[in-house]
Parts: C-alpha cells; sequence; structure tokens
C-alpha cells in the first residue's frame, strides 16, 4: 500500500503535474514508432479508418474479422475505429499523430488513477504515488505504445471516469446516469468495461451492507441497466458471428484459469520485463497453476479481511474492477488467443489496483512514510527506465519481433510467423520462409504433443510459406501449397485467389483468368474479384501488345514488363527484369534509376547494390541515391 500523507509535501496539483511529465518522460519515445502488427489490418488496410465516414457507419459492423474466411470475430469496438478515423484525418496517415494520441489518453488514464484515488480518501502524496507507478508500468507499453492496445486504453479512461462521477445518494443521480454513459462509451471501445458495471454494482451492494433495499438499489442501478441494453442492442445491430477459438473443454479451462491467474501475479510481480507472447494456451505448467492456487487462497482471505475491516464501497469497486477484468482472460470464456497470459490485458486490472490500494494508504510515521515515498521514486525510476527502453523495441517491428521470438514461449509458434510476416513485408521472402517452415513445424507437433488444434496457426504459417515461395521464383510449390490450402478450405475463396494470382504473376494470364472467373461464379459476393479480373485482363492485353520477348530487346521495353509484373505484386520476374534494365550498358540514366529505385525497395540486395553504383558512375552522387540507400539499409536491418 502508498503510504499516507505524513510529510510536507506540494500542493496536489503539483504533485500530479510532476507524475504526469515523468510518464511524458518515460513515454517520449513513443511517437517515433511506426505501425505494427494488428496496426496494418486494423488502420493502414482498413477503409473505415482511412476514409472518416459518418459516425454511423462505425456502428454498423464489427471491429475484426477472420482474414481467411472474412467472419467477423465476436469483438464490437466503434468507438475505438472512430477514434483512428479521426487520427488518421488529422495526422495524413501518420503513425506520429496515433501514437501521440495514445499517450495523450494515456496520461489521461493517469489523472483519472490521482483523482479517483483522492475520491478514495488517499492523501495527495499516494494518489500521485499511485499514478506515477501505474503510468510508467513498464508492461503496459503493449497497451501504450502499440496503437492496436488504444482499445484497453480507452475503455480504462472511461470506467475510471464512471467511477468518478458515480455517487450513491439518492439526489445524485445525474451522476449516475453520466457513470453509466460513460461506461457505455467504454464498452463501445472494448469489452473490459463491463468489468466497470460490475464494479458499479459492487459499490451499489457494499453501501448498503446490512439492509440492501432493493428498490434503492433498483433506483441507482436503473441507469447502468440501460446503458447495458442499449449496447447490447447495438452489438446486434452488428450481426456479430462467432469465431474459431481452441477447442479445450471447460474443466480443462478451469486449469487454465489457475495457470493464467498465477501467471499474472507473476508479471505484476516482475514488471521490468514486458513481453509479447506468455505462455502457450494448453500447455500447462505446474509452477504457475500453484501460483494461482495460492492467488486464489490469498483472494479468499483477503475477503473476509475486507469484510472485518468495513471497506469503503470505492474499495470494494475497485476490488471488483481489477478481479473482474482479469476473470474476463483467463480464458473462462473462449478468447481467439494462443496465449496464457498478455501485457496488455493487465492495463485495466491495474488500474483499479492502483486506486484500490493508494485509497488504503498506510498511516505511516513521518520517517517510514519518507522511507517508502524513497522506495516508491526508486521504483518510479527503474519503471520509466525500462519503459523508455521497451519503446525503442517499438520503433523498429523486426527488431520486436526478434526480441520476441528470443523470449518465445515453448511450442508457440506465433512470434516465428510474425517475424517472417514483417520480412517478407520487407521483401526478404528466403529469410521470411526459414521463419514461417519452424512457425509450422512448432505448431504441427504442438498440435500433435498437445492436442492443442492450432489448425488456424497452421493455415497461415502454410498460406505465408506458398507466398514465400511465389516470391522467390519457385512457383510450382507455391501453386501446390495454395491447391492444397483451397482443398482443405473449400468455402474460403482466398487461397484460390491467391492461386490465380500465382499465375498471373508468373505470366499465364489466361489461365489466371478462366481461374477468377470461376471463382467469380463460386463466390458471387467476394468483392475483390472484379477488380482482379481488371487488373489482370490489363495486364494480358498490354502484354500482347508488346513485342515478343527476345535475349537483345530494347532496355525500355524490358523496363515495361518490369513495371507490368510489378503491377500484379509479380516481385520475383518485376526484379529479374529490372536487373537485367540496371546491367544493360544501353539503359540510359532515367532507366536505371528506376531501376534501382525498384531494387532497393524490392530486389535483391545484391542487385540493387549493383544497381546505385551503376547510377552513382552515370549521374553522380545526389540526394535520390543517398535515400535508395538509406531505404535498403532500412530494408535489410533490425532482424537477423
Amino acid at each position: 500500500m502508498f503510504p499516507s500523507d505524513n510529510l510536507r509535501t506540494p500542493p496536489p496539483g503539483l504533485l500530479l503535474v510532476i507524475a504526469l511529465a515523468a510518464v511524458a518522460l518515460a513515454y517520449a519515445q513513443a511517437p517515433s514508432a511506426g505501425f505494427v502488427w494488428d496496426d496494418h489490418a486494423l488502420i493502414e488496410n482498413e477503409a473505415l479508418v482511412r476514409e472518416l465516414h459518418p459516425p454511423t457507419a462505425y456502428f454498423g459492423r464489427m471491429f475484426w474479422s477472420d482474414p481467411v474466411k472474412g467472419r467477423p470475430h465476436g469483438f464490437y469496438r466503434p468507438l475505438t475505429t472512430l477514434s483512428y478515423a479521426i487520427d488518421y484525418r488529422l495526422g495524413g496517415g501518420s503513425p506520429t499523430s496515433f501514437h501521440f494520441t495514445n499517450v495523450a489518453l494515456h496520461l489521461a488514464v493517469c489523472t483519472m488513477v490521482f483523482l479517483l484515488a483522492r475520491k478514495g480518501g488517499a492523501g495527495a502524496l499516494a494518489a500521485a504515488l499511485a499514478a506515477l507507478l501505474f503510468g510508467t508500468f513498464p508492461r503496459l507499453t503493449e497497451s501504450v505504445t502499440w496503437i492496436s492496445g488504444r482499445t484497453d486504453v480507452l475503455a480504462a479512461l472511461f470506467v475510471l471516469l464512471a467511477l468518478w462521477l458515480h455517487e450513491s445518494a439518492p439526489e445524485r443521480s445525474g451522476r449516475r446516469i453520466a457513470a453509466a454513459a460513460c461506461i457505455l462509451l467504454g464498452l463501445l471501445c472494448k469489452e473490459v468495461a463491463i468489468a466497470g458495471a460490475v464494479a458499479l454494482i459492487v459499490w451499489e451492494v457494499a453501501a448498503r451492507p446490512k439492509t440492501p433495499a432493493a428498490r434503492r438499489l433498483a433506483l441507482n442501478l436503473a441507469p447502468l441497466g440501460v446503458a447495458l441494453g442499449a449496447y447490447a442492442a447495438l452489438r446486434a445491430s452488428a450481426s456479430g458471428g462467432a469465431t474459431e477459438h481452441l477447442p479445450f473443454p471447460f474443466s480443462r479451462r478451469l486449469l487454465f484459469a489457475l495457470q493464467a491467474l498465477g501467471t499474472y501475479a507473476g508479471m505484476i510481480l516482475d514488471p521490468l520485463r514486458p513481453r509479447l507472447q506468455i505462455g502457450t494456451l494448453g500447455v500447462v505448467q505446474a509452477l504457475p497453476m500453484a501460483a494461482g492456487v495460492a492467488v486464489l487462497l490469498g483472494l479468499l482471505a483477503l475477503t473476509v479481511y475486507a469484510r472485518r475491516a468495513h471497506w469503503a464501497p470505492l474499495r470494494w469497486a475497485c476490488a471488483a474492477l481489477t478481479l473482474s477484468a482479469l476473470l474476463m482472460v483467463l480464458h473462462l470464456i473462449p478468447l481467439p488467443v494462443h496465449v496464457v497470459a498478455t501485457d496488455r490485458y493487465l492495463y485495466v486490472p491495474l488500474a483499479g489496483l492502483a486506486v484500490g490500494l493508494a485509497s488504503g494508504s498506510l498511516s505511516l510515521g513521518r520517517r517510514a512514510s519518507r522511507l517508502f515515498a524513497v522506495l516508491c521514486a526508486v521504483a518510479a525510476v527503474a519503471f520509466c527506465a525500462a519503459t523508455w527502453l521497451r519503446n525503442l523495441d517499438w520503433e523498429d517491428e523486426a527488431r520486436l519481433w526478434r526480441k520476441t521470438v528470443d523470449t518465445a514461449p515453448e511450442w508457440n509458434g506465433f512470434a516465428y510467423g510474425a517475424l517472417g510476416d514483417v520480412l517478407l513485408e520487407r521483401e526478404r521472402p528466403a529469410e521470411a520462409l526459414t521463419r514461417f517452415q519452424h512457425a509450422l513445424m512448432i505448431d504441427t507437433e504442438a498440435a500433435r504433443t498437445y492436442g492443442l488444434g492450432g489448425v488456424r496457426n497452421e493455415r497461415v504459417s502454410r498460406a505465408s510459406i506458398a507466398r514465400s515461395l511465389e516470391k522467390l521464383g519457385r512457383f510450382s510449390e507455391a501453386l501446390a501449397g495454395y491447391n492444397a490450402l483451397a482443398r482443405d478450405n473449400p468455402d474460403a475463396a482466398l487461397f484460390r485467389l491467391n492461386h490465380a494470382m500465382t499465375q498471373a504473376r508468373r505470366g499465364a494470364f489466361g489461365p489466371a483468368l478462366d481461374e477468377l472467373r470461376e471463382i467469380q461464379r463460386a463466390f458471387p459476393d467476394e468483392a475483390a474479384v472484379p477488380g482482379l479480373i481488371a487488373k489482370v485482363s490489363e495486364a494480358q492485353a498490354r502484354w500482347q501488345q508488346l513485342p515478343p520477348e527476345r535475349p537483345e530487346e530494347p532496355p525500355s521495353v524490358t523496363a515495361e514488363r518490369a513495371a507490368l509484373f510489378d503491377g500484379l505484386g509479380g516481385t520475383f520476374l518485376a526484379g529479374q527484369l529490372w536487373q537485367r534494365v540496371a546491367n544493360d550498358e544501353r539503359s540510359d540514366v532515367a532507366l536505371v534509376r528506376r531501376a534501382a529505385g525498384y531494387l532497393a525497395y524490392r530486389g535483391d540486395r545484391a542487385a540493387a547494390r549493383a544497381a546505385l553504383d551503376r547510377l552513382e558512375r552515370m549521374a553522380g552522387p545526389s540526394h535520390e541515391e543517398t535515400v535508395l540507400r538509406e531505404a535498403l539499409t532500412a530494408r535489410f536491418g533490425g532482424a537477423r
């Protein structure tokens, strides 16, 4: 617990400013990070984000879909998506704007921790220390520095605001209505805000320990009931379907819950080592399970103590917030994740814990209070340093996933696949292929050994392997891979589309068009097909207008062929053709510059360097050449 004020301290406002300044300093590097992981799908490739639509457009759809089957997950978070769209408009799509917003929201949450602790009776020093330690807690970087982690930050902000507004007195109905509205807003950001509703219910029950007064209880909770009903109606209108989860029976999930509970307790006690992947769901480990049992027994003892100590309603509410938020991620409710625990799920529980501890500040003597404040300050310095260093990892996605691979839990191939995705995006298919094959090996063995049912991860890895093979020019193997995936997933158009586009990217335009038209008949609602048919038809027409290929054709014609395959995403043939242009003695400066530009961003490293060297010899050093060399260095940096 934090000490109560028994020292001469600055004014509360100044203490809050000092705490927020320290938090801002810890996250000073966050705005320099880019889009990472789910950010690409939720922001960069999301039409509702790239263009600002009327607010109603964001409330009629779910937050996330299965990338293979297009089936929505059970996530409904329209306000989060709307916030992304506003950021995109204000910042022109730059990730910097999104990161500034995340840090600002985190500072707002820290402010609410301070204010709510003060409402709970904490002294100014205790409240400021709570805000400081919560704000700099290193494991929360996943929620703050990762743009997609904003869901937890927004939900926590509205939940804490609801608790700050809520009052039980009959004449405070306006504040209860406002608090219920905040719970609704929190739910529209992330489902974990339901823990705030539980906290308000516990608050009202705790306010009447002897005579619950059912009528008064019902009246006080009526606004909350309306808010929950409105949320249920909005969610139902979005037609969210079920998603795929790991197929574990409830009896096994009880074991997972104990393991997850012990893991989260260990994460709180070990704050300086944040991780993206923690444990593998289905692989039960004895030590975390034993820790979970110990935590459960400790919670029972704490409940008995709290009843005897006559905790104030707000402290009961904070305890309920912490425990119910954790309960939601202990896998008793199926979650579409393959890990036991994750740092971002601690954001809301730690906010409740910080407020609860500060509100129950111990009355210490002056010397003890000074010593405790110094210890908290030392912890805050360590937290700030660890958070600062962790933010550096988020600046480069390849470095982030490389570190994750180095600490990856046993039997979890996700980190290897994620690193492979980054390498493939940076046009390093040979290295990516190695990671995808390793991920597939791990997931296949895990499914066989533990019955983890890692079908979805296997499917993603197999598709990524096929794409890597295509980029390496191993077209027959890639086509065979897509054929197998299409056969195993007959209701998914994606793999058949990939097969058809691989045909196009190797120059078989006729078979590609025939297959695309067949897909259009089989999947008439697949929106991407007409555009792909038009693109391949245009490429075929352009190809037919070119003279027949011959070894000594003019480099300008070779450049046209290269641009054609580039437009189809055929990086292998495009790279070979641009390399030929760069090496052709007949190529002028403009053609060599185009070839060097393509190769720097998508081609072979050695070929790119050779093209840039030739460009420098022909045109002399230039700013453009320097930029291309930096881009080439960036492509091959950050991952081994």
